[in-house]
């Protein structure tokens, strides 16, 4: 995903990591601003790498609300 936004690392200390993506026109919403997604996208693996710097290094991250839509236990609710 990081390569697919143009998402770089930008620093990393232990329990930071900051990712920077560019606003390509492919992560624009339809008024276009920058997308949500782009947000989160980037967001959730700075969250999981940083987690990782406090971490033992045979351990692994992976956000839960996702595990559990990959598992088809949580189903994803419109909003209205």
């Amino acid at each position: 995903m990081m390569k697919t936004l143009g998402a770089k690392i930008h620093s990393i200390e232990k329990g930071k990591v900051v990712i920077e993506a560019p606003i390509l026109p492919t992560t624009l919403q339809q008024q276009g601003f920058g997308h949500a997604g782009l947000s989160f996208s980037i967001g959730d693996s700075a969250a999981g790498y940083s987690a990782l710097t406090m971490m033992e290094p045979d351990l692994e991250v992976m956000t839960s609300k996702l595990i559990a839509l990959m598992q088809g236990t949580m189903v994803p609710v419109p909003l209205s």
